[in-house]
């Protein structure tokens, strides 16, 4: 990616482990989707933005979701 150049993607996970082997308390089922977006303004820099959505359900608990927002700068040498 060359200078003034913008990069976008998105994406999906899941891990979807076997329940009966899990105990209780343990995480049942774990899916995140994502958009990222970078930016390189000029060399050696690259700017970033990530949304992530996480959710993770458990055995026996009430399931939890985060979301994340990640702003970055990356110097290459």
């Amino acid at each position: 990616m060359g200078a003034g150049q913008d990069s976008f993607s998105a994406g999906f996970t899941i891990d979807d482990p076997e329940n009966e082997d899990i105990l209780d308390g343990g995480r049942t089922e774990n899916r995140a989707w994502y958009i990222t977006n970078q930016f390189r303004l000029a060399d050696p820099f690259l700017f970033g933005l990530d949304y992530l959505h996480w959710r993770t359900t458990y055995k026996g608990l009430e399931k939890g979701i985060d979301n994340r927002v990640n702003l970055y700068v990356l110097y290459n040498f």
